[in-house]
């Protein structure tokens, strides 16, 4: 009797610890599941392989303050940032982007110069990786006379003054024109004068009319003096020039004209 007790006692001992065993066994395997979850989550909610931020399109354009490129993004989380970098990778301009009424990005190319030929990247970065970026190239402004009219002249003394003409221009390229000066050249003279609110830029594909800021003066080295016409002298085939800020020609076209006062 008391072997079959003693028996009895050590099953009941076996299927405890065996019972213990598999629940132990069952809580492992649980807690293993439950990281394995949280793993998934983290990944999920990585920036890894997602696209956080997108490029839609850009335009260049400008004001009186200088060229600048409109830069519309989607995104899907906030702040970003958005340069405009050189060929090299030089930083022009970047603004950081914290809420959606600051879309799209204005991003300055240069003040009140004429860009040619110009390799640039916008690139948009969060938490400091890029999220997208595009490589933009500028051809610059090209510029087109279409019409010389209105030719006005002052009296002065026993001459005349040529104090302003209209030129019709229209601006063909992919970036604002700043036409700052006009030049003509004929009859052995060099005359020329600044555009009224050069500041103001051409924008591309648009059609401005230009006049001059004040009396055509003579150039004389590197100084210049109001240049006196002579009533009825005749510019034939004369070359009109349009010039940049620097110097730089951005048009040229022949003109004929009489003076007169």
């Amino acid at each position: 009797m008391g072997m079959k007790i003693k028996a009895k006692s050590k099953v009941g001992l076996y299927i405890l610890i065996l019972t213990l065993i598999i629940a132990f066994e069952g809580c492992i395997q649980e807690k293993t599941t439950n990281i394995s979850k949280e793993t998934l989550i983290v990944e999920n909610t990585s920036i890894s392989g997602q696209k956080i931020a997108k490029i839609i399109d850009y335009k260049i354009t400008g004001d009186s303050s200088g060229s600048y490129i409109f830069v519309n993004i989607s995104f899907k989380k906030l702040p970003i940032t958005v340069h405009l970098l050189d060929e090299y990778g030089g930083i022009i301009d970047s603004k950081t982007v914290k809420n959606i009424r600051e879309l799209p990005i204005k991003l300055y190319l240069s003040g009140h110069i004429n860009i040619f030929n110009e390799s640039n990247i916008i690139r948009v970065t969060y938490n400091g990786q890029i999220a997208d970026e595009r490589k933009i190239f500028i051809h610059g402004p090209k510029i087109e006379i279409l019409k010389v009219y209105d030719w006005d002249f002052d009296k002065f003394g026993e001459a005349c003054l040529l104090k302003d003409v209209k030129i019709i221009v229209k601006n063909n390229g992919d970036a604002p024109a700043y036409i700052k000066s006009i030049k003509l050249i004929g009859n052995n003279m060099e005359l020329g004068s600044s555009i009224s609110m050069y500041e103001y830029p051409i924008l591309p594909n648009e059609t401005k009319i230009l006049s001059a800021s004040g009396e055509f003066y003579k150039r004389i080295d590197s100084q210049g003096t109001y240049a006196t016409l002579p009533e009825g002298l005749t510019f034939d085939n004369a070359t009109l020039q349009l010039l940049g800020p620097k110097g730089e020609i951005l048009a040229s076209t022949t003109v004929s004209f009489k003076v007169k006062c």
